[in-house]
């Protein structure tokens, strides 16, 4: 089952968090050949991605310790409507097809900016 975790971000700035995933046992869960991607929509039925981070670029893996560190560039959120708003999203992993796994899922908060 995802972990939920809900965030503000301000927009046209940087934001970065870690995530660590354990095994059902508690050890570092290996994501050695895995990809990320993290999709942000108004709504979890709405077809138009608002902002999407994939990996190696905006998600890093650092293997030993079974985290990843999730990286929001100002460009990712600088063209979206100026206004404060609620975005849902999902961060997946994935070997393949075979194998998907729902890491994190919940609430961005965007704060609009006033310096453009």
């Amino acid at each position: 089952m995802a972990a939920k975790y809900d965030f503000t971000i301000e927009q046209g700035a940087n934001h970065s968090f870690q995530v660590q995933y354990k095994n059902a046992d508690g050890s570092v869960f290996d994501f050695t050949g895995y990809s990320a991607k993290l999709q942000a929509r108004k709504t979890v039925s709405a077809t138009d991605v608002l902002i999407e981070l994939v990996s190696p670029t905006d998600i890093v893996f650092n293997l030993p310790l079974g985290k990843m560190s999730i990286s929001f560039l100002p460009e990712k959120t600088t063209p979206l409507a100026n206004t404060k708003q609620t975005l849902v999203y999902d961060l997946e992993v994935t070997n393949g097809v075979t194998n998907v796994l729902r890491i994190i899922e919940g609430t961005i908060t965007i704060n609009p900016e006033v310096t453009r």
